[in-house]
């Protein structure tokens, strides 16, 4: 568990775990720009401010980047470093035309992402800003041999995702302990199901009404708890889940429970919950 003040840099260590297990692919940096809400309909060299400097301690990219750890008894070390990429467009004269073929050159500011894996080479691949979209440049991308999953504080699955979730949990018999876990913010629930309407698979629990109601219905605190617990289940088994303020849309009264839930859960499938 992760705790301190407020902007002494909780999500940014979560962060750097998260960048640090996509490897030399620029996915990781385009995923957290994502969460950040950085990503804007401006020039090329105010987004490369907003998005690259950002990663940057204090703005500044006088000095790289560089993420290590231990896994497994071995060191991966991720080092993020900018550069400048000059790309050069070339417009070809027609075949009836004998005039001499014009160029024209820019620079973009870009982010080499270079991992080290134990014992093997390092992998570099490039990122930059060119035309209002992320451009990758991939040789070979490498990262480290797990699941991870980041539920950030405005994280929540889709009804689609919770579906196919619950269906992988009750395929491995783990639906009764899912239950029992949500039990902690809602007691009266008893049973949980997918239910199709208008083509659309929407989770409805029982909670001793008439009728089953959406759990999308039942509050905030268990809907957070439901994206946790069936992001554990299907997609970090043997894994690493990064859960940032977990505290959001909990009772400090449930608080303790919520991370007995997760510390048990994390147990039964292997998963490194670091919240």
């Amino acid at each position: 568990m992760i705790a301190g003040k407020n902007n002494v840099g909780k999500t940014a260590f979560l962060e750097a775990i998260g960048l640090l297990f996509s490897g030399s692919h620029p996915n990781g940096i385009a995923y957290i720009t994502n969460l950040r809400g950085l990503a804007s309909e401006t020039a090329d060299t105010l987004q490369s401010e907003l998005i690259f400097n950002s990663l940057f301690n204090t703005s500044s990219q006088e000095q790289d980047i560089t993420v290590k750890a231990m896994i497994d008894s071995r060191q991966h070390c991720l080092t993020i470093r900018p550069s400048t990429v000059e790309s050069t467009t070339i417009d070809l004269p027609s075949d009836q035309e004998n005039a001499l073929a014009f160029s024209k050159s820019q620079q973009y500011i870009a982010l080499n992402l270079s991992y080290k894996p134990p014992e093997q080479d390092a992998s570099v691949n490039t990122l930059r800003i060119q035309a209002n979209k992320l451009t990758q440049t991939l040789k070979k991308t490498t990262s480290p041999s797990a699941n991870l999953s980041f539920v950030s504080s405005q994280f929540r699955l889709n009804r689609r995702q919770k579906a196919e979730m619950l269906g992988e949990i009750e395929l491995s018999g783990e639906k009764s302990s899912l239950i029992k876990d949500l039990q902690i913010i809602e007691p009266r629930l008893s049973q949980i199901t997918t239910i199709v309407i208008g083509g659309m698979p929407i989770l409805y629990g029982n909670i001793g009404l008439d009728k089953m109601i959406p759990i999308a219905a039942m509050g905030e605190g268990l809907n957070k708890l439901v994206s946790i617990l069936l992001t554990l289940s299907a997609k970090c088994r043997d894994g690493i889940l990064l859960v940032d303020e977990i505290e959001n849309g909990f009772h400090h009264s449930v608080l303790q429970n919520i991370w007995r839930i997760i510390d048990s859960a994390s147990r039964r499938f292997n998963t490194q919950a670091i919240v």
